[in-house]
């Protein structure tokens, strides 16, 4: 018997062995290949529906659509809101293909584990278009060769709370006859989360506009001219990692964070990592760029050209073709205004020809501009390299000195225990005065995040003390409120978590080459248990300094989110239907890094003591 038909073999067994205890949401089910199937069914696992439209047109707040394995020519809008405990949940039941999803004015919809395509006679250009969608989730899916972008927030009505997870996107833009490419991701609202998403072969990764959105932990790669065979300007596409830009009705990009992605092998002559264009100068300020592994990639870093306080703190560049032609002289511009600048605690490695300097900095964009503590080195002159004014004067900065990493050619950018950016870096601010508590003042907050009501707060050392937990910032003020009394005196440093005497420079702190890795698994229930009732579920975490959070799934919906140990959960089996079940427990990566996720799986019998199994029922190996 093969993967596939295992599978649905175990999906029919829990449909045969399912009885509803206590008040359930409901759960439908869409079959295109069932021979009785019809929109005018009951929708229930022995009766259901033709179209996934049917039911976008039934399910209200809880419900869940189960879609089986098919090809649906169809773009789904669901036409009720669920609600921020009870999302409306579509999920794809084995390898599911449809045109799109279209989700306007409806909030709290859930996608999850969906093929999104063009299907010849595809009447949505987006793989899924949200507007004015609040609270959605957008989880595990492969998006690719649309007519247009991958995922689109539109920009005539914000979209906020947004979770975009987990998905493979590629080949956007890319259908016969039109292989232009275009943006995978486009965010247009406040507070939403994109993060673990593998991206590639698009004409651009994420552009965005609003305030306290998180872009963090995705893999950006491989991009390349062929990519974009019917491209029609001379020069060649242009392919932006993370891009702002003012005109139309956008709304300005202002307090967002990047940090911790992987983006690596744009080889197109005209690609940059950041670019931020506040042409109108609508107010667009304040994004933190840190802990992001870069390199690879056909031109430069990229530039403010204006953006007011943009950061570049504790990342990794490398390999950039600038360093080798004459495109370029310097890897990051500070235009027309752009001012308050913070390179801090950098490694650029080949990034910069010999005579270049990793920055320019015009007359009018120098007022608040800070730059020091980077590391600085092309192999191609070693020590020999001459770096153009301001940068050689840097005092703290590392000039000319092999970074030292663990395995350069095999993309590993972890420091060696000899390396000179180990403990070498800089505070990212100081304590503005002599205190106690759990409020703290200092020089610059802007550095840091709460988690802004959509996530956990950041971990930082103020002084001698212990790692300490944000909970709160208050930015214009600039006091940060941490989960903890301590106590400090006036011009204590100030920096994100760190494992030795003093933080490090680039993206990764060093570790131990064991200590590096990370990884989850289930201890408690055994696989193939029966359970009933309410049922612990314990985990034994590899590195829960490398984890930022594990997430619980049962048959591939998540149940839980556990940021800190214990890392245990009561899993209350009276809410699910009794048969098989899979248990997975994922743990998500802290660090930048190709592999993103790490995961164990386990299949439960959920029983009740009052009612026996049929004796034929078997688990399927």
């Amino acid at each position: 018997m093969n993967k596939k038909i295992s599978f649905i073999v175990i999906i029919l067994s829990i449909c045969s062995f399912a009885i509803v205890r206590g008040i359930m949401a409901n759960e439908y089910f869409v079959d295109n290949s069932h021979p009785q199937a019809s929109d005018s069914n009951s929708g229930l696992a022995d009766s259901p529906w033709l179209t996934i439209q049917q039911a976008a047109n039934t399910m209200i707040a809880g419900d869940i659509c189960c879609v089986s394995q098919g090809i649906y020519h169809e773009v789904v809008q669901p036409q009720n809101s669920g609600h921020k405990d009870n999302l409306i949940t579509f999920k794809a039941i084995g390898e599911v293909k449809v045109h799109g999803f279209r989700i306007i004015d409806k909030t709290y919809i859930r996608v999850i584990g969906f093929e999104i395509t063009y299907l010849t006679d595809n009447p949505q250009a987006e793989g899924i278009f949200l507007l004015r969608s609040h609270g959605s989730e957008i989880l595990n899916n492969y998006i690719h060769h649309t007519l247009s972008l991958g995922i689109r927030q539109h920009y005539s009505g914000m979209t906020n709370l947004t979770i975009i997870k987990g998905n493979r996107i590629e080949y956007n833009g890319s259908t016969p006859g039109n292989e232009t490419g275009e943006i995978a991701i486009s965010i247009n609202g406040n507070k939403n989360i994109i993060e673990y998403n593998d991206v590639s072969h698009v004409g651009d990764f994420i552009n965005i506009w609003g305030e306290k959105n998180i872009i963090r932990n995705n893999h950006f790669h491989d991009c390349y001219t062929s990519d974009f065979r019917d491209f029609t300007q001379t020069e060649g596409p242009h392919i932006d990692g993370i891009q702002y830009f003012s005109p139309h009705l956008h709304i300005p990009l202002n307090r967002s964070l990047v940090e911790c992605n992987y983006i690596n092998n744009i080889s197109v002559p005209h690609a940059h990592i950041i670019l931020l264009q506040d042409e109108e100068k609508d107010g667009s300020c304040e994004l933190v760029f840190r802990n992001n592994l870069c390199g690879k990639i056909g031109s430069y870093i990229g530039g403010a050209a204006p953006f007011i306080n943009l950061r570049l703190i504790h990342n990794t560049f490398f390999d950039f073709l600038e360093a080798q032609s004459p495109k370029a002289m310097y890897c990051i511009s500070f235009l027309y205004g752009s001012t308050g600048g913070k390179l801090i605690n950098n490694i650029f490695f080949n990034c910069v020809r010999n005579g270049g300097g990793v920055y320019y900095l015009d007359t009018v964009s120098k007022d608040g501009f800070y730059s020091d503590y980077n590391a600085v080195y092309n192999s191609n002159c070693g020590q020999n390299c001459y770096w153009d004014i301001p940068m050689r004067d840097e005092i703290h900065s590392l000039i000319n000195y092999d970074p030292g990493f663990v395995d350069y050619p095999n993309n590993d950018f972890h420091l060696q225990h000899n390396s000179p950016c180990a403990n070498a870096a800089g505070p990212l601010t100081t304590t503005a005065s002599t205190g106690s508590g759990d409020v703290i003042g200092v020089i610059d907050a802007g550095y840091f995040s709460d988690g802004w009501g959509i996530t956990e707060g950041d971990y930082i050392n103020v002084g001698g003390n212990d790692s300490l937990k944000i909970l709160f910032i208050d930015y214009d003020n600039n006091s940060i409120t941490v989960n903890q009394n301590i106590s400090w005196i006036s011009g204590d440093q100030v920096n994100l978590s760190y494992y030795h005497q003093a933080p490090d420079i680039g993206a990764y702190e060093y570790r131990e080459e064991e200590k590096s890795r990370y990884g989850v698994t289930i201890s408690k229930p055994f696989h193939m248990a029966r359970v009933n009732g309410l049922v612990k579920i314990e985990m034994d975490m590899k590195n829960i300094e490398n984890i930022r959070y594990i997430i619980l799934f049962i048959d591939g919906l998540p149940i839980a989110t556990i940021h800190e140990p214990p890392y245990t959960y009561i899993w209350d089996t009276n809410s699910i239907k009794l048969g098989i079940h899979n248990l997975e427990a994922r743990a998500y990566a802290l660090h930048a890094q190709k592999d993103m996720t790490q995961s164990d799986m386990i299949r439960l019998l959920v029983v009740d003591d009052k009612i026996q199994p049929p004796a034929n029922l078997q688990f399927l190996k």
